[in-house]
């Protein structure tokens, strides 16, 4: 009995321990957490009442700084646009290296703007090896070759919003950085309210949208949440300004998204809002519009800054009332400071051949990589292709030098002149692509993507995906660059009369003439066959990009459970272009055996240049056919292509279509094949040249063939 009770005695003392210890790790301001060092998450700000506290608004643009991005920053963020305490309204531009312009980093710091830190190669970061390589190079980049003091560089924003977990805070601190904006917050209404800027003293204390999140304490880190927005609905929550589900459509929708989400915060708790976004969506002129009028209407509020986010942090630190805000150091009017670029130094993650060479590309370094035009000689040719500069120290500065100048001249563009905004749509932000059907299979087919893009990765909560899953998986770089080309491609057909392209070619496909089906289609918006609309099936399909793995599965499972027919009572079904990482091979067989279309895509991350392409288009498939599952169509990562090189080598292993080009906005044409080439603009390069003819097996007309892309 003595044992009983003492062993009881045991139990209730580590029960109470345990209780103790768990109410010991509960963040309580001013108790176990102050001030500048610790502050606890929260809805509603310790310190100050509402009335007190400023209305912070936050702009964070993602990706590369480019020429072409340049005049759209600048209207935007001209210096005549003051805070109510006189100084030039700012915001944070998280660079990553790919197609930067570092001179354009040097100027915009030397305005008084924040330059953070986006990774060097836009992949996928999920390892503590990979985040602190990715992490350290770019801050080196963007120190060595944008001319900013290291020490200024102290934020983070993670490619996908994709996070190392509990490596994250620890990798970033060693490197300097002193706050991360990766890990998402989503809610699920407009009336609802935002939390605070907090550090990771006790961890992630919300649900953890994109896993992995924190699970432990990290002092003193601070986490600034990816705060959703809510579309102009209210209906679905966007992470993105320019991830949402419900896109505006006009410039009242697009403005009335903008200002009922600021008077969330405004007229709420007074969180800092976050503007979290892509310049992309501002390919819609009426977008740029709406966030011209934003601005300009939420400045006449005297109690409203518009401030970086290292600002953001500042005060976070030093809470300072409305009443003394004027006299706030930290935003006192100055411009940033640029130092000299290192004399020896490259750029750290040299742009390799994956970089279309068309891009405005300036490295203001006494060692520089440049772009030689090299024409061959046919009239219609010019291929651009990157060479690296060695000489003296006096001949390359002022090579760099004189590049930048010259590169800048050629293609900054005022955003009146802009013809990109009405001739190109930007990829639809939506979990499916609505194409259009393959109907043909015996020539190498391509179906083109009318201004579609995929859902990778999908948050780990109960609603519709947040943009966290939508935008940031695409890389907006390839678009901006896609336009650079067709600048130069003009340039070159305005010298010579013809564009570089195969639309050049003599030769006309004409349907029953010199192509005939099933063998040939040509390019176009005729119907097969010369099929009367009335009499025409309408084909709808969609298709999925990315990772099939245990978040996704079940849902795929459910919508495509053989429940719902089309007129032929075959059931309906889908495409699922299949990531070579991340998927699950068994969930893949059982959607193939369930007449899916599986399809391959390689990597759930980008492919750096054709060797890759080509390691990764074996790999994939050889994995396939050892899993029984016959592939006939791929489509690139990111939507870009790689030229003739891709084309030769999906014909030579035997694939049937591809859908990767894209399309100009509002051109709707059927798939056809490549008997003549590509007759359209290279949107984003590189684009086929060459006639891809040949026959490579007959048509399917089982429910499993000529029905499997159609669904409701």
């Amino acid at each position: 009995m003595d044992k009983l009770s003492a062993w009881m005695c045991c139990f209730v003392i580590l029960m109470l321990y345990g209780v103790s210890s768990c109410l010991s790790s509960e963040c309580k301001q001013e108790e176990n957490c102050k001030l500048p060092n610790c502050f606890c998450a929260t809805f509603n700000h310790s310190h100050l009442s509402v009335s007190e506290i400023p209305q912070i608004v936050y702009f964070g643009f993602d990706d590369a700084l480019t020429p072409l991005v340049d005049p759209l920053y600048k209207k935007l963020f001209r210096s005549n646009r003051k805070n109510p305490n006189g100084c030039s309204i700012g915001m944070t531009l998280y660079v990553s290296n790919q197609y930067t312009s570092y001179a354009e980093v040097r100027e915009f710091h030397g305005r008084g703007m924040e330059i953070a830190s986006h990774s060097v190669t836009h992949s996928h970061i999920r390892t503590e090896k990979s985040l602190y390589k990715e992490a350290r190079l770019q801050k080196l980049n963007l120190a060595r070759l944008g001319g900013i003091p290291e020490s200024e560089i102290i934020g983070w924003r993670s490619p996908f919003l994709e996070t190392a977990g509990d490596y994250q805070p620890d990798v970033l601190r060693k490197l300097g950085y002193q706050y991360d904006i990766s890990l998402t917050y989503t809610r699920r209404h407009l009336r609802e309210q935002n939390p605070w800027p907090f550090t990771a003293d006790y961890g992630w204390p919300y649900t953890c949208q994109m896993k992995p999140c924190l699970s432990k304490p990290h002092p003193g880190f601070w986490e600034f949440p990816v705060n959703s927005m809510m579309d102009f609905k209210d209906q679905y929550p966007c992470n993105y300004v320019d991830g949402c589900l419900n896109r505006p459509t006009n410039e009242d929708e697009a403005f009335k998204y903008l200002i009922d989400n600021f008077y969330n915060a405004y007229r709420g708790n007074r969180a800092p809002l976050g503007i979290h976004m892509h310049a992309a969506w501002f390919i819609s002129k009426y977008n740029f519009k709406a966030m011209d009028k934003f601005i300009t209407e939420i400045l006449n509020r005297s109690d409203v800054y518009i401030v970086p986010v290292k600002h953001v942090l500042a005060w976070m630190k030093h809470p300072t009332p409305l009443s003394d805000i004027k006299q706030f150091s930290p935003w006192q009017c100055k411009t940033g400071n640029v130092i000299p670029v290192r004399s020896k130094s490259s750029p750290i993650a040299k742009h390799t051949t994956k970089t279309p060479t068309s891009r405005a590309t300036t490295i203001p370094s006494t060692t520089a990589t440049t772009t030689a035009i090299k024409t061959t000689p046919s009239p219609t040719t010019t291929t651009p292709s990157p060479t690296t500069a060695t000489t003296s120290p006096t001949t390359k500065s002022t090579t760099a030098t004189k590049s930048a100048t010259t590169m800048r001249k050629s293609t900054k563009t005022s955003f009146e002149q802009w013809s990109f905004t009405s001739k190109y749509t930007k990829p639809a932000l939506t979990s499916d692509h609505h194409q259009t059907t393959v109907l043909f299979e015996t020539k190498f087919i391509e179906i083109p993507t009318h201004g579609q893009t995929e859902i990778h990765r999908h948050p780990t909560n109960h609603q519709p995906a947040s943009s966290s899953a939508s935008t940031n998986n695409f890389n907006w770089s390839w678009m901006w660059n896609g336009f650079l080309s067709k600048q130069k491609q003009q340039a070159v057909q305005s010298k010579t009369g013809e564009p570089n392209t195969a639309v050049n070619s003599k030769e006309t496909c004409t349907q029953g003439l010199n192509c005939k089906l099933p063998g040939c289609f040509c390019q176009g918006g005729k119907t097969p066959g010369g099929l009367v609309r009335e009499k025409t099936p309408q084909f709808v399909y969609i298709s999925f990009d990315g990772d099939i793995d245990s978040r996704v599965f079940s849902k795929f499972k459910k919508i495509f459970s053989g429940e719902r027919r089309n007129p032929n009572n075959c059931p309906i079904s889908s495409t699922f272009f299949v990531s070579q990482e991340g998927s699950r091979e068994s969930y893949v067989s059982f959607l193939n055996n369930k007449s899916q279309e599986i399809a391959m895509r390689g990597s759930s991350s980008s492919i750096a240049n054709i060797a890759e392409f080509h390691r990764q288009l074996a790999q994939q498939k050889g994995r396939m056919k050892r899993n029984r599952v016959q592939v006939t169509g791929w489509r690139s990562p990111e939507l870009k292509p790689f030229g003739d090189a891709q084309y030769s080598e999906l014909v030579k292993e035997g694939l049937q279509y591809d859908s990767t080009l894209v399309l100009r906005e509002n051109e709707r044409v059927w798939p056809f094949t490549l008997d003549y080439g590509w007759k359209d603009h290279c949107i984003i390069p590189e684009c086929p040249k060459k006639k891809y003819p040949g026959t490579l097996g007959g048509p399917k007309y089982s429910c499993k063939g000529l029905f499997k892309q159609i669904s409701l």
